[in-house]
């Protein structure tokens, strides 16, 4: 299913056994409204809602943590490996005088 890794800034996917015949992610970009709609007549990264990208042994990706992602059906019969992961951080974020400060331990 589609979906997020929230109260993280970075996640990541190493690929320990996949097939790029086979194996892909997707990642969706999501917004609430879009201020002007144009007419595409060439899809690319920047101006489609998604994009999938085939994924092989050894690829390491890397994407903040709200984008929003899924992995595809799985097709073939190779099996797909994968360890995922997320990056938080520890310390102190934002300050005092504004009012915003978190530490986060």
């Amino acid at each position: 299913h589609r979906h997020s890794h929230p109260n993280s800034l970075v996640s990541g996917i190493f690929y320990i056994s996949a097939d790029k015949k086979v194996d892909s992610i997707t990642f969706s970009k999501v917004s609430l409204h879009e201020r002007i709609k144009l007419n595409i007549t060439k899809y690319n990264i920047f101006n489609s809602s998604s994009c999938t990208f085939p994924v092989e042994t050894g690829n390491i990706l890397l994407f903040r943590s709200s984008l929003e992602h899924a992995v595809n059906k799985k097709k073939g019969n190779n099996i797909r490996i994968s360890l995922s992961f997320n990056i938080f951080i520890k310390g102190t974020v934002g300050n005092k005088a504004d009012l915003t400060e978190l530490i986060i331990k």
